[in-house]
């Protein structure tokens, strides 16, 4: 089961990773399909199982930052866990790709249900954010630095 391989529930108790997962379904994507698109509502969190998704902030279609998924147990589409619970990037399959698919609303009553690994869930959630924000930085830099546009593409 990918879900208790993900980077976002390293470490949680197989009985929350269980009610988790009953909760989650498995969906596949077509390459160049869009799973969400930014400034949409975030109703869904996503765990890569394979393939590839480009995370893409800015102009879906044209320059931006693109942090491209191919690890199994990434985790994409957090926004769902963050108010105001609205895609702050897009996501698009680059190849056929399998993902696990939970819903906001799940997994906020499974974490009430069980705080202390909801608050471990969070402090991962918290990682996977400063990472990005610092290949974001570091990208950004050496874009300036080389007089280019800031447009970026991190594999995670």
């Amino acid at each position: 089961m990918i879900i208790k391989e993900a980077e976002l529930f390293r470490g949680v108790d197989h009985k929350t990773i269980n009610e988790i997962a009953r909760n989650a379904t498995e969906e596949e994507g077509p390459a160049g399909s869009v799973i969400f698109q930014k400034d949409q509502p975030a109703d869904y969190i996503f765990v890569l199982e394979e393939g590839e998704v480009d995370l893409i902030v800015g102009d879906m279609y044209g320059g931006g930052l693109h942090f491209v998924g191919t690890n199994p147990g990434e985790v994409f589409g957090w926004s769902a866990m963050i108010e105001p619970y609205v895609y702050t990037a897009s996501a698009r399959c680059m190849t056929d790709a399998k993902f696990i698919k939970i819903a906001r609303d799940d997994l906020d009553d499974i974490l009430r249900k069980y705080p202390h690994d909801g608050l471990m869930i969070m402090r991962h959630l918290a990682a996977v954010i400063a990472q990005r924000l610092r290949r974001s930085y570091e990208n950004m830099a050496v874009a300036t630095e080389g007089g280019t546009k800031p447009t970026a593409t991190v594999r995670e």
